[in-house]
């Protein structure tokens, strides 16, 4: 194991998630100030990437090979199934792993370690964090689209907050030189 050797599996192969690996090699990457102009300069942080095609069954392979170049840590997982594998590869290889969404059924335990959770989970937990004993409040919801079904439902287990409409955050101003957001019905 090199300490300075970060490996990252991205799904290139799957088309529904492409974009999603490329934003976490773009974040990555980003992070470690790679590349640089200079090769000696820096750290000497080196970046060790696999593609497992999008397909939670060949995650193990992946990391097996990703972990032979000497990856200390390995950043992976953008679903749930391939989560639950790679939590399970990680304990039992003592490798580090970070998971970029939340496993379905297995726990982190020692070497695992998960970044990501379901939007339903985040929007649970920002509708608790705004209850303060039985004060009433009004709360504007601001998502993407396909979410706002499960504001609702976040909401609608807490009886003192009262959502107005979710609003799309792609959403665009009505007029020029207004906001995007309706900030006077919000009132």
């Amino acid at each position: 194991v090199d300490r300075r050797t970060i490996g990252i599996v991205i799904p290139a192969g799957s088309e529904m998630l492409r974009d999603q690996a490329a934003d976490v090699m773009r974040g990555v990457a980003w992070g470690l100030e790679l590349p640089r102009r200079d090769q000696t300069a820096g750290d000497q942080t080196r970046l060790v990437t696999r593609d497992d095609g999008g397909r939670a069954d060949q995650i193990e392979a992946v990391l097996d090979d990703i972990s032979g170049e000497g990856a200390g840590v390995i950043v992976c997982a953008l679903q749930g199934t391939t989560a639950d594998r790679a939590v399970k590869w990680s304990e039992k290889n003592h490798v580090a792993v970070i998971t970029l969404a939340a496993p379905i059924k297995e726990n982190t335990v020692h070497y695992a370690f998960n970044l990501g959770s379901l939007p339903q989970q985040q929007l649970k937990a920002l509708a608790d964090a705004l209850v303060t004993g039985t004060m009433k409040r009004k709360v504007a919801p601001v998502v993407d689209s396909d979410l706002a079904d499960d504001v609702s439902a976040a909401f609608a287990a807490h009886p003192t907050l009262t959502p107005f409409q979710p609003v799309p955050c792609e959403i665009g101003a009505t007029a020029v030189g207004e906001g995007r957001f309706p900030l006077t019905a919000w009132e």
